[in-house]
């Protein structure tokens, strides 16, 4: 499966859930209805730029606080393709590999991404293009509800094209260089 995804940068660290999406909104339910929600408590003017190609770009520790599903459906809700981050925490890891929104740990990629650059997240190669660089990301390469099912005991690592699982569990993924 292959993703591609127009870059919207949340260029800050340690952005915890609570800001992502408030306490007051925990009471919808309706995925549709969250999506207002998202970024209230970080910067409401963001949800502007989401659509459905959309690939975020975040710094490190992203999503440490309270164990919100509603940040990940929210998400998914807008159309967020996959998150690209310096690294995640490791309860909102769990929440997006369980509802099936791909993360992928690149600081690389953080640093070559801009607004609006294209990045391309290949889950079964475990592959990842950003605006000047190809990279194989391992740990985290990954359709998080095909292989979340069949590798239940944590991350998959997509290593030459097969899968094994992976004992990490932690969401956070090492990265190879890539000749061409």
């Amino acid at each position: 499966m292959k993703l591609e995804g127009r870059a919207v940068v949340i260029a800050r660290d340690n952005v915890d859930t609570d800001v992502l999406y408030p306490g007051p909104y925990l009471n919808v339910t309706d995925v549709e209805t969250m999506k207002p929600y998202l970024f209230e408590g970080l910067d409401p003017s963001l949800r502007a730029e989401l659509g459905g190609d959309t690939a975020l770009v975040v710094g490190e520790n992203f999503g440490p606080g309270s164990s919100r599903e509603h940040v990940p459906q929210a998400m998914k809700a807008w159309g967020i393709q996959f998150l690209v981050g310096r690294s995640f925490a490791r309860i909102f890891s769990r929440n997006c590999l369980n509802l099936g929104l791909p993360i992928v740990t690149c600081p690389e990629a953080v640093d070559a991404a801009t607004p609006g650059s294209i990045i391309r997240f290949d889950l079964v190669e475990g592959r990842l293009q950003g605006p000047r660089q190809r990279a194989r990301v391992l740990g985290v390469g990954y359709d998080g509800v095909r292989a979340g099912h069949r590798h239940a005991a944590g991350f998959v690592t997509v290593q030459k094209g097969s899968a094994r699982r992976s004992r990490r569990g932690r969401g956070e993924g090492q990265r190879e260089e890539e000749d061409g």
